[in-house]
C-alpha cells in the first residue's frame, strides 16, 4: 500500500510540475497569463495538501509518529544510563584510590 501511495502522489506532483506549465504553450505559445498561473498555483496547493494528509494518514496507520517517540524516549533513557554508570565508575575509582 505504501509503495501505491507513493506512486500516486508522485505521480500527481510531476503532472502538477512538468505537464501543467505546457498547457500554457497549446493555447498559443509562451502566453502564460496570469489565470493560468494562478490555476497551476492553486492546483499544485491543492495536490501539496492532498500529499500532506495522505503522509498523516500513512504515519497514523503505521504507527510510526508512535515509534518515534518511543525510540527518543529509550534513547534518552540509555543516556540516562551511560551517565550514571560513567558517574558510578568514577566514585568506585575515588574508593579504591582511599584504600
Amino acid at each position: 500500500m505504501t509503495k501505491k501511495l507513493f506512486k500516486l502522489s508522485f505521480t500527481l506532483i510531476f503532472i502538477s510540475l512538468f505537464l501543467l506549465p505546457l498547457d500554457a504553450y497549446a493555447y498559443g505559445g509562451s502566453d502564460f497569463t496570469q489565470n493560468r498561473l494562478i490555476t497551476f498555483l492553486i492546483t499544485f496547493l491543492i495536490l501539496a495538501v492532498i500529499f500532506l494528509i495522505l503522509r498523516e494518514i500513512m504515519c497514523w496507520y503505521w504507527k510510526i509518529n508512535e515509534s518515534i517517540s518511543l525510540l527518543n524516549e529509550i534513547r534518552n533513557l540509555l543516556k540516562n544510563n551511560k551517565e550514571l554508570s560513567n558517574f558510578d565508575n568514577r566514585n568506585s575509582n575515588n574508593v579504591d584510590e582511599i584504600k
